[in-house]
């Protein structure tokens, strides 16, 4: 009998609340294909994330674990579940924390996504999702969200991220992120030739490129 290779785990995460990262990992599970999982581990899942967009989705992938699936089974049990199902890479949508269960599923992820955003309290969190992330030993990709590229804070971000070797990915103040979600798509389902689908498509290259 043929073996099933086990998923690709992706955590996207960050310590700081309120900065994009459900978003993200929506765009992200569709990006990754119809053999794909994604998985809200944040307890306030009610309150406008993974778990509300599935709501209004209509299309058969990604296959969707809540949070309640995650407290009754845990990361080990819907992982193992993913592999016997063939999926081929699980997006894990964490909650804003920085603790002990956030760095346990930062260890298992083939790459972990570290999402601020281009504001001081954003970036002012980012410092200790970095350090769990460097202590996890695994890749780590850097998302800016909610860039106005003309703003003094973004080219400040975008200054100091540059010297802390991580390839950094931003993504403008667009409304295709918020509009495709409200529709149940993924941006680039939503507006394939937009410039919102152009920056997850290149994040998800990333993504590819890291866990090849």
């Amino acid at each position: 009998m043929k073996s099933i290779a086990p998923p690709k785990l992706i955590v996207v995460t960050s310590r700081k609340g309120g900065v994009g990262k459900s978003t993200l990992s929506c765009h992200l599970s569709v990006c990754a294909g119809l053999d794909a999982v994604l998985i809200d581990t944040d307890s306030q899942a009610d309150e406008g994330s993974c778990s509300t967009w599935m709501q209004a989705r209509t299309a058969p992938a990604p296959r969707f674990y809540s949070y309640d699936d995650y407290k009754k089974n845990g990361i080990e049990r819907l992982m193992a579940q993913a592999q016997i199902d063939g999926a081929s890479h699980v997006i894990v949508d964490t909650a804003p924390r920085a603790d002990a269960e956030i760095a346990g599923l930062m260890s298992r992820a083939a790459v972990n996504i570290v999402v601020t955003e281009a504001s001081f309290l954003a970036l002012s969190a980012l410092p200790r999702s970095l350090s769990i992330a460097r202590a996890a030993g695994k890749p780590i990709v850097i998302a800016i969200n909610k860039v106005k590229p003309q703003r003094l804070e973004s080219a400040q971000a975008r200054e100091g991220l540059a010297e802390i070797g991580v390839p950094v990915f931003e993504f403008s103040d667009l409304a295709d992120y918020a509009r495709a979600l409200a529709s149940g798509k993924a941006v680039h389902e939503f507006s394939p030739k937009g410039k919102a689908a152009e920056q997850v498509r290149a994040l998800w290259s990333q993504i590819e490129k890291v866990i090849a």
